[in-house]
This record gives C-alpha cells, sequence and structure tokens, in this order.
C-alpha cells in the first residue's frame, strides 16, 4: 500500500467498471466476464491477502462516489459453487469490517460492483 493506492508487483491496482455498468445500467455477470477477458484480472488469492491484512485495503474501496457500499469482484479466479454455477468472489465493508463472499455470474452486476485491475503501465 502506498499514499496513493495499492500496488501488486509494481502495478498500481484499480477499480474497473464496464461502460454497461456506468449511468445506472446493470449487465450480466457471464456478459462481464467476457468484457474482462485478455485484462490484468486480480485473482482471489489477493482478496484473502488483503483480507488477513485489512490495513492494506485502501479506504476508497469501502463506499463509492454516491456513498454506497462497493462490492469489489476478483475475476481472476471463477469457480462452480455445490449447486453448479458459476461464481466469483468479492469484498465488502460491512458493519464496521471487510467481508469477503461471492456472486453468481447469473445475477446482475451494477456500478456498485468494479472488478479489480491491474493499471496498464
Amino acid at each position: 500500500k502506498r499514499a496513493d493506492g495499492l500496488y501488486v508487483n509494481g502495478r498500481k491496482v484499480v477499480l474497473h467498471l464496464s461502460r454497461c455498468q456506468q449511468n445506472g445500467k446493470s449487465l450480466k455477470g457471464y456478459e462481464l466476464r467476457e468484457e474482462l477477458t485478455g485484462k490484468p484480472v486480480l485473482n482471489a488469492n489477493v482478496l484473502d491477502a488483503l483480507c488477513d491484512n485489512s490495513h492494506l485495503i485502501p479506504e476508497d474501496w469501502k463506499k463509492d462516489e454516491r456513498g454506497n457500499t462497493r462490492y469489489i469482484f476478483f475475476w481472476g479466479t471463477i469457480y462452480r459453487d455445490s449447486s453448479g454455477y458459476l461464481c466469483v468472489r468479492y469484498l465488502c465493508f460491512h458493519d464496521g469490517a471487510w467481508h469477503r463472499n461471492y456472486n453468481w455470474l447469473d445475477n446482475d452486476w451494477n456500478g456498485n460492483n468494479p472488478a479489480v485491475l491491474l493499471a496498464s503501465n
């Protein structure tokens, strides 16, 4: 963690929204997955490391500009839950602490659901 944000292997971590997630719009997780193909998304092992070292998580990840809770997704790891649904894990700040959970790709992703990416150099 640096004064200007979080870095992994010397590259800044950024919160990314698809154009289809902005201005009140949303898209299905499967569609967002396609849009993120080839982008430098982070794996869920980074999510786990951040939860174990929450002092590294930037303060501005808690809420967006409108004060809404952010659910920050780590698209580098997609798995099937016990029911067979494809899922992606997320990090959010709730009740005074950071939590991890997951969302099904069948669900909608909106402006509160950024993906974490490594910024281009």
